[in-house]
């Protein structure tokens, strides 16, 4: 009896998972689209996205013709910390619920960003919404300018043409 512990004493606090002093825990209600299909979890990764307005070309080749708002990254690299009810587990905490909850609340990712980014993600929540993009553990943050949708569209473009380059996907 006395090599198990008690399963109370192997829970960790909510707000102790916030190890940096200067971040807040901070929800967001998505959908399927918007929260990369229901396939995010608690430790990955994320760019956020909004839109704004594009103001209209007299060009009617232009891309705004077919697009009214310009995607833009309003963060990069978000770190999930929950996804539904669902947490990051620390070492000890027990795993039983923790899959029978993952997908059950999707709707709802919770973040882990200093409370300035709380105060852009709330008010992004607001309009549009946010879209999120699932990030791999070796992407390196790089400054994106909005794109020019007053110009021909990426697939109209020798350079472009795939989202990998004219090559398409190499991998």
């Amino acid at each position: 009896q006395g090599m198990f512990v008690d399963p109370a004493q192997t829970q960790i606090s909510f707000r102790a998972r916030l190890r940096n002093p200067e971040h807040v825990a901070m929800s967001i209600s998505t959908d399927q689209v918007r929260g990369v299909g229901g396939f995010l979890v608690p430790g990955d990764e994320v760019n956020l996205m909004v839109f704004s307005e594009i103001p209209s070309s007299d060009d009617p080749n232009a891309a705004s013709s077919a697009m009214q708002q310009a995607g833009r990254y309003l963060y990069q690299k978000v770190q999930i910390l929950a996804v539904g009810d669902s947490t990051l587990l620390a070492p000890g905490e027990q795993t039983e619920a923790a899959a029978a909850t993952a997908t059950a609340n999707a709707g709802i990712i919770t973040f882990n960003v200093p409370a300035e980014a709380a105060q852009w993600i709330a008010a992004a929540q607001q309009g549009e919404g946010v879209y999120m993009s699932l990030v791999g553990p070796d992407y390196t943050p790089t400054p994106l300018p909005a794109p020019d949708l007053n110009g021909p569209l990426p697939g109209e473009q020798p350079g472009v043409l795939t989202p990998y380059g004219p090559q398409g996907n190499e991998e």
